[in-house]
């Protein structure tokens, strides 16, 4: 993984593992917000290290397996919301089967995969 993606997981982590607002993230890496939106952040969040909040950027279950640490709690609100709302894009689009879902590593990346084609 890249230098620059690696530094913005090691920022959310010395945040607690966030929430962290982007501009933070920006002063603490020394680069625009513009290339972490649209450089830095689309991979992380489509391999499922980072998520995206209303509240600022926190680290994923798998963001922190990456790291080789332990979660801290916003990583496991972020993969039960995950999990949620892929429930629920299934469960409307009439794929209820689908809708149980595992939730190991695997499975999240696929979840984070999928949610981001819809």
């Amino acid at each position: 993984m890249p230098e620059q993606r690696e530094r913005f997981l090691e920022e959310i982590r010395h945040h607690w593992g966030g929430p962290v607002g982007i501009e933070t993230i920006s002063a603490g890496l020394s680069e625009p917000r513009d290339a972490i939106e649209d450089i830095i952040e689309p991979y992380l969040i489509q391999q499922g290290f980072i998520q995206r909040t209303p509240r600022g950027r926190i680290l994923t279950r798998l963001g922190y397996d990456h790291l080789g640490l332990e979660p801290g709690p916003a990583a496991r609100v972020a993969q039960a919301t995950l999990a949620v709302c892929a429930a629920e894009h299934l469960r409307g689009q009439g794929l209820e089967g689908l809708a149980a879902y595992d939730l190991s590593e695997t499975g999240l990346k696929t979840l984070v995969s999928t949610a981001s084609v819809f």
